[in-house]
């Protein structure tokens, strides 16, 4: 399971934070949050760590914007929790198709820790550019198995006209 940061460090976290009561909570909150998407057996490890680099930027979210626990279409937590779910999505992580989509998504959180992280646009642009590289992936894989699917009705066809000539 990768190190959950925010309950390693929440004694420092409230501190910095002001202390207050309601702070405390939120830093628990999400704390929570990252315990059960880290610790998720169905998770790949490639891709909790990928999540788990997110947790000082979803913390600082989380306390200067309360929407974040308003709605669940908020972008950050759509964000984390795509990630999370196309990790079940791929039975390998190693190579073909999980591999891409573990580059695409190491390369927006990258974006994200090494951005303006505070900025909602930038997790909207982002989710937007993973849906967009998820599409363009089922675009590819549907036009591989219509392709097979036209070569193997073509042999059909075939050898049923042998048979009937037989």
């Amino acid at each position: 399971m990768a190190a959950n940061l925010i309950r390693a460090h929440r004694d420092e976290l409230v501190r910095a934070s002001g202390g207050a009561a309601l702070d405390q909570m939120v830093i628990d909150i999400v704390a929570a949050l990252f315990d059960q998407v880290l610790s998720d057996p169905k998770v790949a490890p490639e891709m909790a760590r990928q999540i788990a680099r997110l947790q000082m930027p979803v913390l600082r979210v989380a306390l200067a914007d309360m929407g974040f626990f308003h709605s669940r279409k908020h972008p950050v937590r759509r964000f984390v929790n795509r990630i999370a779910t196309l990790s079940v999505a791929y039975e390998s992580l190693q190579e073909g198709p999980g591999r891409t989509c573990l580059e695409q998504v190491t390369a927006l959180v990258d974006d994200i820790v090494e951005g303006d992280f505070d900025r909602m646009g930038l997790y909207e642009a982002k989710l937007a550019e993973l849906e967009r590289h998820i599409e363009s992936g089922h675009a590819r894989e549907s036009a591989e198995h219509a392709a097979v699917q036209a070569l193997l009705s073509g042999k059909e066809a075939d050898l049923r006209v042998q048979q009937r000539y037989m």
